[in-house]
């Protein structure tokens, strides 16, 4: 498991998260955590880029846990919210929950590059 969050760029405005191998939920929740305490003080708006170019599979029940567990979540100041380097599962699946969902997700976007999701 390698997840990580840092920010992506000096004027703090792209927070990127890493996915790296295989993980969990319980990692998610935890990176989650941390991405939180970074961006807790902000009064401006940031974008975040999702950094999936080297995850391997996604944990189990993936369209229920996404669901149940980040349905409602707001996050203050939060814009775009960028996917880069996700494979043809992880994008059939937020297609799903596009559908399923579709308040949650009207923020995202698919880039198969970092300096494509920079652009965004």
């Amino acid at each position: 498991m390698s997840l990580s969050v840092e920010w992506d760029d000096l004027e703090q405005t792209i927070l990127r998260y890493t996915f790296k191998g295989e993980w969990t939920w319980q990692d998610v929740d935890n990176l989650r955590r941390e991405g939180r305490a970074l961006t807790a003080a902000r009064n401006q708006r940031f974008d975040v880029i999702l950094d999936m170019r080297e995850m391997h599979l996604i944990p189990r029940n993936a369209l229920q846990v996404v669901r149940d567990r980040y349905n409602d979540e707001k996050v203050p100041h939060m814009g775009l919210i960028v996917m880069v380097g996700a494979n043809s599962l992880a994008r059939a699946m937020l297609d799903v929950l596009i559908l399923l969902i579709p308040r949650m997700f009207i923020h995202y976007r698919y880039s198969d590059t970092l300096n494509d999701a920079h652009r965004s």
